[in-house]
């Protein structure tokens, strides 16, 4: 049996698995802290998850959200107070005792899709992980994607309103602030639903909810039309904190997309699907890349 160990770093929260010959057989979760402490509770999840191993020793890896380069140094994140240019994969391997293996979390969450999940047999993928923020792995003719430096996919702050409001990462109108989970919840928020209340009324026909899912539809197709016009998938794979209202999202995404998208008639667009392997999909990508 071949073992590893994955975690997936995220803005809020982190989730670990045990993937054993493709299989999760553990799990942990834990809370997102500060500053240097994060290491020590990400290499403290690894330890544990390792204990639960059986026969080899597994390997480790870790997608996290951010700018990481090919050497594993987290060079920017707009949703982590980790240090500057943190060298992850070292001060990891420090406390564990071995090589482990450093990525964005997006880029390993679309290797397990497109491994394991919603991806599987596609040679053009693009995963689109609607969460915190906005995070995108690619499949590019039957291969993972990261660029000369290990940062492509951050579109989710690519502008598309000029003029729009203030990011995290330091720009204005990017596509994450109106087409990321987050800005689905503040929309619900502003109609006077939950997330989870959203998701209900608009499954009831409640005109109000419906106009906010059609709304937030418009606004990631917005995104999706740039990453048809730059990469021609055949396939891109919606995930992240959106799941809730996948039912809802998924037909408008496919029935929409088609009028963002110039020369529709005459091409053949996408399709949209869901992610099929759920929140796990950085952590289990973080396991494969180990």
């Amino acid at each position: 049996m071949t073992a590893a160990v994955g975690v997936d770093v995220g803005g809020t929260k982190c989730l670990g698995v045990l993937l054993v010959d493709g299989s999760v057989k553990n799990e942990l979760r834990r809370q997102t802290v500060d500053g240097a402490a994060l290491i020590d509770v990400v290499a403290a999840m690894m330890l544990e998850l390792a204990a639960k191993a059986t026969g080899s020793a597994p390997t480790f890896g870790i997608g996290i959200a951010g700018l990481v380069d090919r050497q594993g140094v987290l060079r920017e994140s707009p949703h982590l107070s980790l240090d500057s240019r943190a060298n992850v994969a070292e001060l990891l391997a420090a406390k564990v005792g071995t090589k482990v293996a450093v990525d964005n979390d997006a880029t390993t969450a679309a290797l397990a899709e497109w491994t394991l999940g919603a991806g599987r047999g596609a040679n053009n993928v693009a995963c689109v992980s609607l969460g915190t923020g906005i995070g995108i792995g690619l499949i590019v003719d039957g291969r993972l994607v990261r660029g000369a430096n290990g940062y492509a996919g951050e579109l989710g702050h690519m502008t598309v309103e000029r003029n729009g409001p203030a990011c995290a990462c330091g720009g204005q109108g990017c596509w994450e602030l109106f087409a990321s989970g987050s800005a689905l919840s503040a929309a619900a928020d502003k109609a006077g639903f939950s997330p989870e209340s959203l998701a209900e009324a608009a499954r009831s026909g409640e005109a109000s909810a419906l106009a906010v899912i059609d709304n937030f539809a418009d606004q990631v197709c917005i995104g999706l039309a740039s990453i048809v016009y730059a990469l021609d998938p055949e396939l891109i794979v919606i995930g992240g904190g959106v799941a809730t209202v996948a039912d809802l999202l998924i037909p408008r995404l496919n029935s929409k997309l088609q009028n963002h998208v110039y020369g529709s008639s005459a091409r053949e667009l996408p399709r949209v699907v869901g992610a099929q392997l759920g929140e796990h999909a950085a952590a289990i990508g973080a396991a494969l890349i180990a």
